[in-house]
């Protein structure tokens, strides 16, 4: 299951601009505000696509270098999703090498029981040596 977040998660990725900008369209101006005063932006995209900020100023000719949160959010949601699917895939990678460590120790297990029980039906004294 994590290999497949793992995958899933690097494949998704894509997705991310449009799915940030259906969550921006139902966030709160609350959380709107929070988040261009975290990233220091103005609207989505710029300062005139569903800015919440009192302080941003329209894109103009002279300031033309507002940009939006759309930037500054992908690339801390690219960071976490690259960051879950990596976790997934070492997880699954462990759970396969404990799975081959457990299986040679089970084996050698085996044949240890079958040694000292083929020396037991030869010599039973031999144990107690």
């Amino acid at each position: 299951m994590q290999f497949g977040v793992g995958i899933a998660a690097g494949v998704e990725h894509r997705k991310l601009p449009e799915l940030m900008s259906i969550a921006w369209d139902k966030a709160e101006n609350s959380t709107r505000g929070y988040l261009e005063t975290q990233f220091n932006c103005c609207g989505y995209y710029n300062s005139t696509d569903r800015a919440w900020l009192e302080g941003c100023p329209p894109v103009s000719v002279l300031n033309a270098t507002i940009v939006g949160c759309q930037e500054a959010m992908f690339a801390q949601a690219a960071k976490l999703v690259y960051a879950v699917g990596s976790a997934g895939i070492v997880v699954t990678l462990l759970e396969i090498f404990a799975l081959i460590v457990t299986i040679a120790l089970i084996v050698r297990i085996h044949k240890i029981q079958h040694k000292y029980s083929q020396i037991s039906q030869d010599d039973p004294v031999a144990l107690l040596r």
